[in-house]
């Protein structure tokens, strides 16, 4: 529609072109008809005395060319321009169109407006759908995440029943070792002696239980002997030590010498708790039947001996008291 109202602008532009036009073109044929008209009365009389009838016949015309006015020709032109030229548009009508254009323009600017909203809101679905995208992602690697959490848990609680079993089936195996310890020991009741030998002062030697070890009083093993594990018979002797600390703040009792644990099955763990050149220490053995008090001195004499210390403490310029275990 407003390209159809530009094109009527254009239409009644060109027409008031071609009306001043045609008005100069009338300008200059009233001009000529007018220098006409003043040659027609310069004509002589007496040239129309010599023509025929032929010549009256023109007479007639030239005298009634001279009857007509220039007011007359321009009224002809005129009607004649009139009929073959358009007639220009009233002002009604330009007003008609002057509002037609403004509501063109009003409903242009409508859908310019429309148009930004429209392209606002397909950007905003395009970032909704990339949002979209982005959280379906998401929940898809969520979910492959929880899968994977799953069958992670069943792993883990598959490896916890194992573990309960084989805690079990450990504890099985050392009821199994210390009964079979016991079985073996079960005729002596006591730490296996090496028969009394009677010396040239005819006095009883004790021989130095098997298992055994000292430690200081953080647990851990200065020398040992024996095939028991040194780190867990150190490992005894420091529970032994805080233990007694600990048993001496709840009763009135005086310094804990030894401290003894027996099993079910006779197997006896004794330590023995020391003070040697003003440090705690503790021996620990293990066996079965419960050991004499010569047998743990015997057996303290001999672990001291293998670093160089004696009960004292260590001997003076011996550089063979280095912690072994």
């Amino acid at each position: 529609m407003q390209l159809q109202l530009r094109r009527d602008l254009q239409a009644l532009e060109q027409g008031r072109e071609q009306l001043e036009q045609q008005n100069l073109e009338l300008k200059q044929v009233l001009d000529q008809m007018g220098d006409s008209s003043i040659a027609v009365q310069q004509v002589p009389p007496a040239s129309l005395q010599s023509r025929n009838s032929l010549g009256h016949l023109e007479l007639r015309v030239n005298q009634d060319w001279d009857t007509v006015t220039e007011s007359d020709i321009h009224q002809a032109i005129v009607g004649v321009t009139e009929k073959v030229r358009p007639v220009p548009a009233s002002m009604s009508e330009l007003e008609y169109v002057r509002e037609q254009n403004a509501k063109l323009s009003d409903e242009l600017a409508q859908d310019r407006g429309a148009a930004r909203e429209l392209t606002t809101l397909q950007l905003e679905h395009k970032r909704l759908q990339l949002d979209l995208l982005l959280a379906t992602e998401k929940l898809v690697a969520q979910t492959k995440k929880v899968e994977h959490l799953g069958a992670l848990n069943a792993e883990l609680q598959g490896l916890k029943t194992e573990q309960e079993v084989v805690t079990q089936l450990n504890r099985q195996v050392r009821e199994l070792d210390a009964e079979n310890i016991a079985l073996r020991n079960a005729n002596s009741g006591t730490f296996t002696v090496a028969p009394p030998v009677v010396s040239e002062s005819r006095e009883l030697s004790v021989a130095p239980l098997d298992s055994a070890v000292l430690s200081d009083n953080l647990g851990l093993a200065i020398a040992c002997t024996g095939n028991v594990s040194s780190e867990s018979l150190a490992a005894v002797s420091g529970l032994a030590l805080s233990n007694s600390e600990r048993v001496r703040e709840l009763l009135p009792v005086g310094p804990i010498a030894t401290v003894q644990w027996i099993d079910q099955y006779g197997m006896t763990v004794t330590c023995k708790l020391l003070n040697i050149s003003g440090d705690e220490m503790a021996m620990t053995t293990f066996g079965a039947g419960s050991p004499s008090e010569e047998a743990l001195r015997v057996t303290l004499r001999t672990i001291l001996a293998s670093i160089g210390w004696t009960e004292k403490g260590p001997i003076a310029h011996d550089e063979s008291h280095v912690a072994t275990g």
